[in-house]
């Protein structure tokens, strides 16, 4: 199976939107609770990867809807 250098680029682009929703989303689930440290890191990345796996789904689930991707 090959790829465009165009389908590439989307998904680049949609794993960077992705990535950057989950680590605001873990950078303020943070700063909201007041940590710092480790703890602060490690809930961090916990939140922000699953914020960033909930984006990438739902972005993927409205560009299959939409004909755009199959």
């Amino acid at each position: 199976m090959s790829y465009s250098p165009g389908t590439i680029l989307w998904s680049v682009l949609g794993i960077l939107a992705s990535g950057l929703a989950g680590a605001l989303a873990g950078y303020s689930v943070v700063l909201a609770i007041g940590l710092a440290g480790l703890s602060g890191a490690v809930i961090a990345v916990v939140v922000g990867m699953v914020a960033a796996t909930g984006v990438w789904l739902a972005i993927t689930l409205v560009l299959r809807r939409a004909g755009v991707v199959r």
